[in-house]
Order: structure tokens, then sequence, then C-alpha cells
């Protein structure tokens, strides 16, 4: 359990560093409250879940792709435990997330060996949108479909020789971006910048040629970013 706590804090206070890196803008102290705060039992049971399912998705690759499976697990994880912490203090949140996250690590840990790694990527996909979606400003959730959608045609749109450094690329700036709509729930003025700004940007992308789709994120969703900190 103490592990499990530990990573759920550590997640969410990477989550204020990856985000100030990002915009180059003080943004920890958003998170100091949940940081301080004692973390809810089922975000504790959830985060064991995640990281047992995650454990069993990594045990079950075959040994010629361990390490692609494990960086590729790893990944999830962290969106995984991010969400958790991002529920942190608030009860619909909390009760939601947890039971969206502790359904699809159940269904990774029942599946077959050879299921289990497109069985977490499918499920914990479910698992964060049922999680918005019970929770979330319908201008935020309307705003990650969008962030989502920009993101993924950026991926489709790369060569292939270069596809997984640009999907690793591109996960980080998603992963900023949905951390930053998180942050901005409860506050109506940071929702509506937030939202808007966002849809903007991956509207931009989504426009974009398929040659100026990654270079066009990196630009938009920056300013985007940095429209938020302003608000």
């Amino acid at each position: 359990m103490a592990k499990a706590v530990a990573l759920l804090l550590a997640a969410i206070a990477a989550s204020a560093v990856l985000v100030q890196v990002e915009c180059d803008a003080p943004v920890e102290k958003s998170f100091n409250k949940a940081l301080l705060a004692p973390v809810d039992k089922r975000l504790d049971e959830a985060a064991q879940a995640i990281n047992e399912a995650a454990d069993s998705v990594v045990a079950a690759a075959p040994p010629a792709k361990k390490d692609e499976v494990e960086a590729a697990t790893w990944k999830r994880r962290i969106f995984a435990i991010t969400a958790l912490g991002m529920a942190q203090g608030d009860e619909k949140k909390v009760a939601a997330t947890s039971l969206a996250y502790k359904k699809a690590a159940k269904a990774v840990l029942d599946a077959a060996p050879a299921d289990k790694f497109k069985l977490m990527d499918e499920s914990f996909k479910v698992a964060v949108m049922q999680a918005l979606l019970a929770t979330v400003d319908k201008r935020l959730d309307e705003a990650a479909q969008a962030i989502n959608e920009a993101a993924d045609s950026v991926v489709a749109a790369a060569p292939p020789a270069k596809k997984d450094e640009v999907e690793a690329a591109t996960w980080k700036r998603r992963m900023f971006a949905i951390t930053a709509l998180g942050m901005a729930q409860g506050d109506e003025k940071k929702v509506a910048a937030t939202s808007l700004a966002y849809k903007k940007a991956a509207k931009a992308v989504l426009d974009a040629a398929p040659a100026d789709k990654f270079k066009l994120m990196d630009e938009s969703f920056k300013v985007a970013a940095m429209e938020v900190i302003a608000s």
C-alpha cells in the first residue's frame, strides 16, 4: 500500500513538474493541496490494481519484446496514476475514476497472457473516458477529445521510419494538455480559457497538411499552454 501511495503522490508531483517545464511558468501551486492531503483509500486501491495489471502485462510479454512492452506499459501506468492523483479531493471524481480503473485493471488481470497488452491499451482508454464523462465539465471533455484526435492525426501522418519517435513526442504533448484540462476543473474562468485554447490548437493541427502536423502541434499546444497560464 505504501508503494502505491508513493507512486500516486509522485505522479501528482510529476504532473506539476511536466506542465511547469512545458509552459516555463510556475504551476505546482495548483497541486499543493493534493500533495498535502491524505490519499483516499479508493484511489490507493485503484493505484495498486493499476500497478498489478501493468506488471502482469510486462510479465506476459515475449522476451524479444519485453523492453518495448515495458516502455509502452509505463506510459499507460503513469497516465492512469496521474488521473487518480487529479481526482484527489473531489468525491465525485474519486468515485468515478477509481471505479473505472479498477474495472480496467481487473479486465487486464483476467485476460490471457497474449491478450494483456492490447486489452490494457483498450481498457485504460475506456477508463479515462469514463472518468472524464462522469466528472468533467462538458467543455473540458470536448477539448480532451479534440486533443486526442489531433494527437492521433499527428502519429498517423508520421513517416514509418519516424513513427515511434513522433508517437513518443506526441504522447508527451498530449499528457501536458490533458493535465492542463484537469487542473482547470472547478474554476469557471480557467475551464473557459483552457478548453477554448486547446480546441483551437487541436483544430489547427487537424486542418494542417500531414507534413506540417507535428511541428504545428508542438507550436500550437505551447501557445495554448501559455494562454491558459495567462488566464
